[in-house]
């Protein structure tokens, strides 16, 4: 199986790089905030480039608020 924002292989959806950033996001924003959303692979190219270390978590969460 492979993760699904950065396609490394893993045993889950997500590997742990990139479930450690999502789980940060999540516990930012708010589990009602993220399961209010309808889809979240939006953010899927953001989480990896954070993932690089290209951009941070409050970078995406700006980026989110501007979605809403």
């Amino acid at each position: 199986m492979s993760c699904a924002i950065c396609g490394a292989e893993t045993d889950s959806e997500y590997c742990k790089k990139c479930e450690k950033i999502l789980d940060e996001i999540i516990h930012r924003v708010g589990e009602e905030r993220w399961g209010a959303m309808d889809d979240c692979s939006y953010i899927y190219p953001m989480v990896k480039r954070a993932a690089k270390g290209e951009l941070s978590i409050n970078d995406i969460i700006n980026a989110m608020e501007v979605e809403d």
